[in-house]
């Protein structure tokens, strides 16, 4: 029988491309097309993770709108949030502020947890990691 190292090594691929609609509002929109998206590597996610916290009164504390924001603009491909004539075009400063014009807080969470599932989560796992990060 082969290792279970030597399948695991077999199995490694890319992060998984896929396409999303995060609502009913943009499936109108978008006129049949959806955003192209993929799931996060380790390190992303591990990245991610460092910048959701912020000090607040002296504490650190984790701010998961952060994080799922993290999420949509580092991994949805299409549309691209950090392209600079779209931000210039909608009359925004920053790939942060483009992404909040165009779309729903319920869509930005819809697509940031669909992202994570995506990446090897489930529904409950996020939230789980957030509450082991407060454990000392």
């Amino acid at each position: 029988m082969e290792p279970l190292e030597n399948l695991l090594i077999e199995a490694i691929a890319e992060p998984e491309t896929f396409e999303f609609v995060p609502s009913e509002r943009l499936g109108k929109a978008l006129k049949g097309r959806a955003f192209k998206v993929r799931a996060m590597t380790n390190a992303e996610y591990r990245s991610f993770m460092k910048l959701a916290y912020i000090s607040r009164n002296g504490k650190r504390e984790f701010d998961n709108i952060r994080f799922v924001e993290s999420i949509v603009l580092n991994c949805t491909i299409e549309p691209n949030f950090r392209k600079a004539d779209a931000i210039e075009k909608s009359g925004c400063g920053t790939p942060e502020e483009f992404m909040h014009k165009v779309l729903l807080p319920g869509e930005i969470d819809r697509l940031g947890n669909e992202i994570a599932r995506r990446s090897g989560f489930g529904a409950q796992d996020i939230e789980e990691a957030y509450e082991d990060t407060k454990k000392p």
